[in-house]
Parts: structure tokens; sequence; C-alpha cells
């Protein structure tokens, strides 16, 4: 999709994202989809967040939302 301001987001499909399936009571999830990496600094991130607001990357048809956070402990 394209987006308001002109900001290309491209489809990945459930082929490449080995991801696993999700479901709940509205039924399973393709695990396919528009998605974003974030960067691991608070700033970037900040002005990316705001960029997604005004391209209206979420909207009235968004069917759902799933953040996936990597941590690793050295200890």
């Amino acid at each position: 999709i394209v987006s308001t301001n002109g900001h290309q987001y491209d489809y990945t499909p459930p082929e490449e994202t080995a991801a696993l399936e999700l479901s709940n009571v509205f039924g399973p999830y393709d695990t396919g989809g528009f998605i974003y990496h974030f960067s691991p600094l608070k700033n970037l991130n900040d002005e990316k967040l705001i960029e997604l607001k005004n391209d209206l990357w979420l909207n009235i048809s968004t069917r759902a939302i799933f953040l996936e956070f990597i941590y690793y402990n050295p200890n």
C-alpha cells in the first residue's frame, strides 16, 4: 500500500515471515502482513511512530496488531 504521504509499505507473505500462526475467538490470523521493524534507538522510533500515525498506517480496516519483543540477557 502507499500511504497518504507517499511512503510505500510492502506486504510480506506468510511463507517469508517464519512466524507462528496465532488465533483467538475471532479465528486464526495469517502470519503474513505489513511488517514494520523498529530501530533499537528510541529517538528514531519516536520519529517513525509519528510518521506511521501521519501515514494513517492504522485505520478502521486494521484487524489486529502484534508486537514482538526480543530480549537478550547475557547472564
